[in-house]
């Protein structure tokens, strides 16, 4: 698989202007690979073209480099300075721009370039452009030489013959116009004074507000509005390394918001795999920290959201590599919140509010006897209103820590299943004498038992999956039917909707079998009396 490499890099055009411009500019590339990581102490290959026009245009320079990053990633070359590919760095009219810099990198050393980015030369060196327009400010003019005394007359030579013409010399600097005096004698030629200092065209530019100022030179003042840079050109102008770095060991770096201006502060970034914000913490303290202090504001402090079609994506995600929480929800004791951590689905079918995955997808504790360790809620008056909810192997598992007071799991109301009940230790129901009240025995238990008829039958229920699918099912049973039974034993029949999630509200009757059991056993005990009545009369025959 292919990997992207991410270079983050910075042009030195800063420079001093000097008689003759170096040809060169300085170039600085930090290097990371598709896990964000640096690239370091390695061999890395580049390629970099000058483009003229737009980020598309014509190349009208071109070289490669090999270079070596350091211990922090860092590659650094001299624009000018590498193996020529195409064009003359030394003849670009910079004058003639836009320019833009497209850089392309092999990380392993070789020539199998990946374009890295493209970007606009929005400042070109002073010296390269002021060499390349021909333009020059000239220096101060030295002063003019004393005149020196006047030497005796020599006597004329014999005429020499005439030597080759020698190279004409530098023209002094022209002296100042004396007072025209009265016309004397011609005098005789003094000897030449010695030339004034030469001035000097290094010097540097400077500006205060909106006052630009070159040394031994003149000031302007620019029109406002166009007195300073863009926050952009700051930063590129910034230079690699801390100069583009802010230390806040003055106070902090604030930001106020005002006006009708609805955001404080943007970061946008289109670039694949990155981050907008990256919070670094190295010592003891907390990344990232919001606060709102308005008891009034009904927003929360800290909101994200996102447009992603995957199912397992968030818009917030917590990741902790150590012992703790990768999400933690917390509200003081002195507070009114309801929830540390709260979930809203308002979809209005399927979805979830709060959802956990994992070893325990969702885990809750109490510490307080009147607490709930996991709570679950639904309004809904009708339907499949669940409160909780559980699908797995065990789709709800409870467990109690105290066997004699406690309950694995409790319920205050009817319990429905959807399929057979199976109990391990049995259903045991409440019995003791001091719950009951008007204690009466069983009459004609025989008669009535004689009243009923046993069947056999194929019942058909039906249940709603979550999905919202109807199911039906149906299975063989021995039983009785309800309505045969409520008129010999009206106790152990009621009227349930028992299909209501499906969205039938029909009352069915139920039968409460548990209750047939002391009528069966005075039954017997009555079935046996007449038994031992007859072995009696039978054995008076005998004799």
């Amino acid at each position: 698989m292919k990997k992207i490499y991410i270079l983050v890099a910075s042009i030195c055009l800063s420079g001093q202007l000097f008689a003759q411009a170096p040809q060169k500019m300085s170039y600085q590339a930090v290097v990371r690979n598709a896990s964000n990581s640096l690239v370091t102490s390695s061999a890395v290959g580049m390629q970099i073209s000058v483009l003229q026009g737009s980020a598309t245009g014509t190349v009208v320079y071109a070289e490669t480099h090999t270079t070596t990053t350091n211990a922090n990633g860092l590659a650094t070359v001299q624009i000018g300075g590498g193996t020529l590919v195409s064009g003359d760095f030394s003849t670009i009219d910079w004058a003639n721009g836009p320019y833009f810099l497209k850089t392309e990198t092999d990380p392993t050393g070789g020539t199998s370039y990946l374009v890295s980015g493209t970007t606009q030369l929005l400042s070109v060196p002073y010296a390269l452009y002021a060499e390349n327009s021909g333009s020059s400010i000239a220096g101060p003019q030295g002063p003019q030489g004393a005149t020196g005394p006047a030497g005796p007359q020599g006597a004329t030579g014999p005429q020499g013959a005439t030597g080759p013409q020698g190279a004409t010399g530098a023209t002094g600097p022209t002296g100042a116009t004396g007072l025209t005096g009265p016309q004397g004698a011609q005098g005789i030629q003094g000897v030449q004074g010695v030339p004034g200092t030469a001035g000097t065209d290094s010097q540097t530019l400077s500006i205060a507000g909106q006052t630009l100022t070159i040394s031994n030179g003149n000031s302007v003042t620019l029109p406002s509005g166009s007195g300073g840079n863009t926050l952009d050109q700051s930063y590129d102008q910034g230079g690699a390394g801390l100069g583009r770095t802010i230390t806040s060991d003055a106070g902090a770096v604030q930001i106020n918001n005002g006006g009708a201006t609805t955001v404080a502060l943007e970061v946008n970034t289109a670039v694949n795999n990155s981050t907008a914000v990256l919070a670094n913490v190295t010592g003891t303290g907390v990344g990232f920290r919001a606060e709102s202090t308005s008891a009034a504001n009904s927003f929360a402090a800290i909101q994200a959201s996102t447009n992603s079609s995957a199912a397992l994506n968030s818009a917030i995600l917590g990741n902790n590599t150590g012992a703790g929480y990768g999400v933690s929800g917390q509200i003081p004791s002195t507070a009114t919140g309801a929830a540390g951590v709260y979930g809203s689905n308002l979809r209005t079918t399927g979805g979830y509010g709060v959802y956990g995955q994992g070893y325990n997808g969702v885990v809750g504790t109490s510490i307080y006897g009147a607490g709930y360790g996991t709570y679950g809620s639904n309004t809904g008056a009708t339907g499949l209103g669940i409160g909780a909810y559980g699908v797995g192997f065990n789709g709800v598992y409870g467990q109690t820590t105290n066997v004699t007071l406690g309950w694995a799991g409790y319920f205050t109301a009817d319990i429905g299943v959807d399929g057979a009940g199976y109990a391990l230790g049995g259903w045991i129901n409440a019995s003791d004498r001091r719950l009951k009240s008007n204690i009466i025995p069983i009459q004609n238990a025989l008669q009535k038992i004689t009243l009923l008829q046993g069947t056999h039958y194929t019942i058909t229920t039906k249940s709603k999956a979550p999905s919202g699918e109807i199911v039906e099912t149906s299975k063989e049973q021995f039983g009785v039917i309800a309505q045969d039974l409520e008129p010999i034993f009206p106790e152990m029949v009621k009227d349930k909707a028992l299909f209501i999630n499906t969205g039938d509200e029909t009352l069915y009757k139920t039968v409460d079998y548990i209750q047939l059991v002391p009528v069966l056993i005075e039954a017997i005990k009555e079935l046996n009396l007449e038994v031992e009545n007859l072995k009696k009369e039978l054995e008076e025959l005998k004799k």
